[in-house]
């Protein structure tokens, strides 16, 4: 129905609602945008005030499985109810999340804020991509969908100085707080709007109304003989009572098979009327609509695959540090069966499918999620400890290391956009993506050259615009060549698969990465600079005490 609606709401929209719509969309960015580039500072100083600062990694950790896992959640959700319920429920998240955080007590309500509040930040991510893929066409959705983060340009810089000056006179706790009330007025216009078109449809007729269900709660052998009778007479173009002395004609209408359904479902009385079986009852067609059971599948698989790759360099019991664990391989042998598992109960069991069959055969969306997942992977392996990196081999101020960190951040957004005004010039997609790919790997391949204490301030920076010029690219183009191989009603689970598996190949990237032997061979030949450097080991002492000793 969620899908339905929206289309229905397409159809009501005037000149002035769709600017409002666009409007709310800049702010909701806007926003998105501006808590990425602060809230990160504040966790710091929210930790350490509790004397927990080294939790901060397991905080991360919790947050990033919940904004992989919550996307195909959040586009379901909009699919089967509506955009408009969809941005009230992630809102919702978002405010009790910060409200939590803001007046929390210990870390572990910080942990839980952070938790609820990821649900609202992923569903704000999403939701803004599923909007513009409703009310744009494929020839200016690259465009729009890339416009969505020009907001990372000015707050690349912005965000820091913003973030310092709420620390210094107003303190963390009013730096979570604030969202909590800017979030929901800079999203009461799109909501709104989308609410008005929504409701404006539903008077003008416009939204179907659902057809009643046939699959109620029941007693097994009498629901079977309705469903079965219900079967047969929908094959043939009649509709027969369960009983065989109850001949019907032939000639029944739509509307009298659903209607004379209804009342063998309701008035049976193998179904006995009661607001308690009613209520379970609308419980079950909702978690059936929803797949709660693929979800909770695909939730703990992913979650199972996560949280082993992240931690593997965070267990420091000597002996059973990192991978000689046990408890981190048997989890992540457990998410990979899970994960089996659950493709296995999308293909053979499931009625309305978090994946549906159709999507596996699509290369356009498998091709665009391996490309997502390799591209986060590349750019977490290198980005990641960039700062660090930079701190040790540069002697530059510590404004001109913040700006370094940010030039991909910036290029990505620009070349986006670019990319965006490429596809829509050119009417193609496919020869910007693999320009993009062959870009960004050209951009990488000089950052192996230009690593350590040797490699040129030019030369750094120019690896940076290269890898920025090719994902952003790579990324909008990717995203629209997925959504356009779909229909409308599987653009947002499409979406949020997409985005699912660039998220996963970001985590992976992060977990790689803190390998102590590949930091060395990422950033410091041994050449350049010893692990054994004092300014090295004041960075990375966690992950290279135990490497030394050996």
């Amino acid at each position: 129905m969620g899908v339905k609606t929206v289309e229905a709401a397409q159809k009501v929209y005037g000149p002035y609602s769709i600017w409002s719509l666009y409007i709310g969309l800049a702010l909701a960015s806007y926003m998105y945008s501006l808590d990425g580039s602060t809230t990160s500072y504040y966790l710091t100083f929210a930790t350490s005030e509790f004397s927990e600062h080294a939790l901060i990694s397991s905080v991360q950790v919790a947050q990033g499985i919940i904004v992989a896992v919550g996307k195909p959640v959040i586009a379901k959700v909009a699919d089967v109810t509506s955009r408009a319920t969809a941005y009230i429920t992630v809102l919702v998240f978002y405010v009790v999340g910060y409200i939590i955080i803001a007046s929390a007590q210990s870390v572990g309500s910080i942990a839980a804020g952070i938790i609820i509040y990821a649900v609202g930040y992923t569903g704000l991510q999403l939701l803004t991509q599923i909007i513009i893929a409703d009310i744009t066409s494929l020839k200016w959705r690259g465009l729009i969908s890339s416009l969505t983060s020009s907001p990372f340009i000015v707050n690349a810089f912005v965000g820091a100085n913003v973030a310092g000056a709420v620390l210094e006179r107003a303190g963390w706790r009013w730096g979570y707080g604030m969202f909590a009330i800017l979030v929901p007025i800079s999203l009461a216009p799109l909501i709104t709007t989308l609410t008005w078109a929504e409701h404006r449809a539903k008077i003008l007729g416009k939204i179907p109304p659902p057809p009643p269900s046939s699959e109620p709660l029941g007693l097994g052998l009498g629901s079977s003989r309705i469903r079965g009778s219900v079967s047969r007479s929908r094959r043939d173009g009649s509709l027969r009572a369960p009983s065989p002395n109850a001949r019907q004609p032939r000639s029944r209408s739509r509307s009298t098979l659903r209607s004379t359904t209804s009342n063998l479902t309701l008035k049976s009385p193998l179904y006995p009327s009661s607001p308690l079986r009613t209520l379970l009852h609308k419980i079950w067609i909702t978690a059936e609509k929803l797949d709660i059971v693929g979800l909770v599948l695909l939730g703990a698989g992913i979650a199972c695959v996560l949280l082993p790759l992240t931690l593997s360099n965070n267990s420091n019991s000597n002996s059973r540090r990192g991978w000689g664990n046990p408890s981190l391989i048997g989890m992540l042998i457990a998410g990979i069966v899970t994960l089996v598992v659950f493709a296995i109960y999308e293909l053979r069991v499931a009625k309305r499918p978090v994946v549906a069959p159709r999507f596996w055969g699509n290369w356009a969306v498998l091709g665009a999620g391996v490309i997502g997942f390799f591209d986060f992977m590349s750019f977490y392996l290198s980005y990641t400890y960039l700062y660090s990196f930079i701190i040790v081999t540069k002697d530059w101020s510590l404004v001109d290391d913040i700006y370094f960190s940010n030039v991909q951040t910036v290029a990505l957004t620009v070349f986006g956009i670019l990319g965006g005004l490429l596809m829509r010039t050119t009417h193609r997609y496919k020869p910007i993506l693999i320009a993009g790919l062959c870009i960004r790997t050209l951009g990488v391949g000089i950052m192996i050259h230009s690593r350590g204490a040797g490699g040129s301030t030019p030369e750094l920076i120019l690896t940076q615009i290269l890898q920025g010029l090719g994902g952003g690219f790579a990324a909008v183009t990717s995203q629209v060549g997925a959504q356009a191989s779909v229909v409308h009603g599987d653009v947002a689970m499409c979406t949020a698969l997409v985005l699912l598996m660039t998220e996963i190949g970001g985590s992976v990237g992060s977990a790689v990465c803190t390998s102590p032997f590949l930091i060395q061979f990422i950033f410091f030949p041994s050449d350049c600079l010893s692990p054994s450097h004092p300014s090295f080991l004041c960075l990375f002492p966690s992950s290279f005490s135990g490497s030394l000793a050996l």
